[in-house]
């Protein structure tokens, strides 16, 4: 395996996670984002749930709140594939003018 190499988008992603409650990383497939979230050491103290893995999809889908609600921050990787569970019921979603 290769060593890992910093991300130029690191300093970014640490002011975000100190100043806004939810950050998104999202771009092209296979370019590190992945990597990044489990190699970069500011980021390695967070609870990482993974929805590519059963494991964690389904205790997400069954207790979505038991586990979120734990006192440190956490990471959800692969998260355009989330459960109905962990979206907000319609009357709570964000709605933009067109």
């Amino acid at each position: 395996m290769t060593d890992y190499r910093p991300r130029e988008l690191q300093p970014l992603i640490h002011h975000a996670l100190t100043n806004l409650p939810v950050v998104i990383l999202s771009g092209a497939r296979q370019v590190g984002k992945s990597t990044l979230l489990r190699n970069d050491p500011e980021l390695r103290g967070r609870r990482l749930f993974d929805l590519d893995r059963f494991e964690d999809h389904q205790a997400l889908r069954q207790s979505p709140e038991t586990l979120l609600s734990g006192p440190e921050p956490i990471t959800i990787d692969e998260a355009q594939r989330p459960s109905r569970n962990l979206r907000p019921p319609p009357d709570e979603q964000l709605r933009l003018p067109l």
